[in-house]
């Protein structure tokens, strides 16, 4: 059955947005609150002060909130997912986030609007065998990159789980081409596809809605495997899968509650198996 989304998307951006009307809405009304009643003749200074306090405070107050909750997140995912023999570090040190960048460097880097080099994980999560990693393993993780044109700059979040060249449960010679993208980017990641945009050859008409950015001649060689075509059918929008540069990955462009990063593997796991056949 095809996933019309995956379950439980963390919402941050609506969360921040609520909270930044409210804050506004709160500054305003201080602000009137002080001159409709003349507080600055009651409480000299503090008519200035409160509206500041409040302007500030808010932000801040939910920022913190925010930064528990992300935690309390990523706890929960490494319960959900050590039941598949995954380990999952929910707040990797600079350091680790560093080293895991660069064995995932195809993977983040496949979005040339990411600035370059930035380690920027919200958390890591990789196979185990028992206690041990398995270097063979699959990595999930989840990107927070940055996009903008100098002047200005958005932040946005992908989640991504791959196999890489030599995982046993993909078939040889999927990870070894030259890489290329395909899915139904959501709009955070919709400039990424602008280079090239429809499928090659005879597939955009096959696969409406279905965009390519990357090798024209790996995208005509994985889309004629009908597992392919079958999963980018059934793709929600937001989820996009890469082929090559050393790994089989697909991605979500948004940040997941466990049951929804579960949801993903799953799917992944699902499709890397039928391309055995």
């Amino acid at each position: 059955m095809a996933p019309r989304s995956y379950a439980a998307p963390w919402r941050d951006t609506s969360v921040w947005t609520v909270w930044s009307i409210l804050t506004v809405i709160a500054f305003l009304a201080t602000i009137f609150a002080s001159i409709h009643f003349k507080l600055e003749q009651h409480i000299g200074v503090w008519a200035i002060v409160l509206p500041l306090a409040v302007m500030i405070g808010l932000p801040v107050l939910v920022g913190v909130v925010q930064v528990r909750r992300n935690r309390a997140r990523a706890r929960s995912l490494g319960q959900v997912l050590a039941g598949a023999g995954w380990r999952v570090d929910p707040q990797p040190e600079l350091s680790k986030r560093a080293a895991h960048y660069q064995r995932a460097q195809t993977l983040v880097e496949r979005m040339h609007l990411i600035r370059p080099g930035l380690p920027g994980f919200a958390w890591i999560a990789w196979e185990v065998d028992g206690t041990l990693d398995r270097p063979d393993g699959a990595v999930a993780f989840e990107y927070e990159y940055v996009v903008g044109s100098g002047k200005s700059a958005q932040s946005h979040v992908l989640v991504v789980i791959a196999w890489p060249e030599g995982h046993p449960e993909l078939a040889p010679g999927w990870a070894e081409l030259e890489r290329v993208t395909l899915g139904r980017p959501g709009w955070r990641e919709r400039r990424l596809f602008s280079d090239q945009g429809a499928p090659p050859g005879e597939f955009a008409e096959r696969l409406p809605g279905v965009l390519s950015y990357g090798s024209a001649l790996s995208g005509d060689r994985v889309l004629r495997h009908p597992a392919v075509q079958e999963a980018l059918r059934e793709a929600p929008k937001g989820e996009c899968w890469q082929f090559g540069g050393g790994w089989v990955a697909v991605s979500y462009d948004r940040a997941l509650l466990p049951e929804g990063v579960q949801g993903l593997l799953e799917r992944g796991r699902t499709v890397v198996a039928k391309l055995r056949g």
